[in-house]
């Protein structure tokens, strides 16, 4: 998964770190979703057994992507 980068504010995704299964995760995506925002959530369960994670600032580009193996 990756996520371009757009003008501010314009097609942003709020990342949310946590687990997946999390009260706390779920709740804030919902009130995110709820104000028309987007989000993803990086379930750091994952990570990095099944999941490496690769950021690109120059490009504004975060990427997220099973792990060699999994």
């Amino acid at each position: 998964m990756t996520i371009p980068r757009t003008r501010t504010g314009e097609g942003a995704v709020v990342l949310i770190l946590g687990q997946a299964d999390d009260w706390a995760v779920e709740h804030v995506s919902a009130s995110l979703h709820a104000r028309g925002a987007r989000s993803m959530v990086l379930d750091t369960a994952d990570f990095p057994q099944r999941m490496t994670l690769s950021a690109d600032l120059s490009a504004g580009q975060l990427s997220a992507e099973p792990a060699a193996g999994s």
